[in-house]
């Protein structure tokens, strides 16, 4: 059975959550000392924004006391590359984390991950997605190093998943809905949350207004409003990859060079970084992942409101629980963009993850 990895940066919604289909929850924290010392350049788990994260290992210890009491694991994200000025603290923050009684760390550094084994090795270990898994080969050097998961890049194609699943020994985790980013996670320079710091009362305010949810329903529903509304640079809050940038094809490229959130016809330019904001969906392949041997579909968007994870988890839910009374993938897939109409008030765009 797939497991929901639902986000969350609230421990008032971890409840809600859960009993609404979440298995497994993931969380960041952003602690004032972190904070203080780095400010939001230097991050510590890649969602600089303060709305993405915990505030204290506090909240972080009322969110897994909410979770374990619904038998329900919790994992820290630390999933960062650290300086070696940075190190200590991200050392420390990792021991303060599994006081916590957390029960495992996403890490992506290598470092993190064999000094996490050298002052305990009792506490499980995730590799992310930024420590680039792109091969069968990867996967067997984490299981050969004990890991116990690994979160495969989203720009992977169904059929390099279906191979690096073939591992057993270790569990395989992919994304599944939210935020398809066009850029490779472990090599990724941008930065998320420049913007409060260059304006902290516009960026802290349309921050709290979600305003990434708000945008990516607009560009589902009005495209031309949410152009205008990032044309005229009112976007101030948002991530640098969001910017209006161009991605031009060479003479030598074909379409499959580029990983494509919309339409793009060959050796045209065209904007895609706004695009990222939109409510990409990879539901419909759930009826093959189920095939595979995945442990854990997993829901990108901690930054979202409560209403909008909860819908997530829903819509997942729902096309989970329908595999098994389906009789071929076409069938599934008809019905999962039914049930997408129905959660979310409007029609599936074809914004696929894969």
């Amino acid at each position: 059975m797939l497991n929901i990895l639902a986000p969350t940066n609230n421990p008032k919604e971890v409840k809600l959550l859960i009993e609404s289909g979440a298995r497994e929850l993931y969380c960041g924290v952003l602690s004032d000392e972190w904070h203080k010392s780095y400010t939001n350049i230097g991050s510590i788990n890649r969602r600089e924004f303060k709305v993405s994260n915990l505030k204290t290992f506090d909240e972080l210890r009322q969110t897994v006391k909410t979770a374990h009491s619904y038998n329900v694991p919790v994992f820290l994200t630390m999933n960062a590359f650290y300086s070696k000025d940075q190190f200590e603290l991200v050392v420390r923050e990792t021991q303060k984390a599994y006081e916590c009684d957390i029960d495992a760390v996403i890490v992506a550094d290598m470092n993190l991950l064999l000094k996490i084994r050298e002052i305990n090795p009792d506490i499980d270990l995730h590799v992310s997605s930024g420590a680039t898994l792109f091969n069968s080969g990867a996967v067997k050097f984490y299981k050969h190093n004990k890991v116990k998961r690994v979160i495969l890049p989203r720009h992977l194609t169904l059929n390099e998943i279906k191979e690096m699943s073939k591992i057993n020994g270790i569990e395989k985790e992919v994304f599944i809905m939210n935020t398809k980013c066009m850029n490779i996670d472990g090599f990724c320079t941008f930065q998320h949350g420049l913007n409060e710091i260059k304006n902290k009362k516009i960026g802290n305010i349309m921050k709290k207004m979600h305003f990434d949810n708000l945008l990516s329903n607009l560009m589902t529903s009005s495209p031309n409003i949410s152009n205008y509304i990032i044309g005229k640079g009112l976007l101030g809050s948002t991530s640098a990859c969001c910017l209006e940038y161009d991605v031009e094809l060479g003479e030598n490229s074909t379409k499959s060079h580029v990983i494509n959130p919309l339409e793009i016809k060959e050796n045209i330019k065209h904007n895609i970084g706004p695009r990222q904001l939109l409510n990409h969906c990879g539901a419909c392949e759930l009826y093959d992942f189920n095939n595979m041997n995945i442990d854990s579909i997993k829901i990108v968007g901690r930054q979202n409101p409560t209403k909008k994870k909860i819908k997530d988890i829903i819509m997942l839910k729902k096309s989970i629980d329908l595999i098994e009374t389906c009789n071929s993938k076409d069938n599934f897939r008809q019905i999962c963009k039914k049930n997408y109409n129905n959660v979310y008030s409007y029609s599936c765009k074809d914004m696929c993850y894969y």
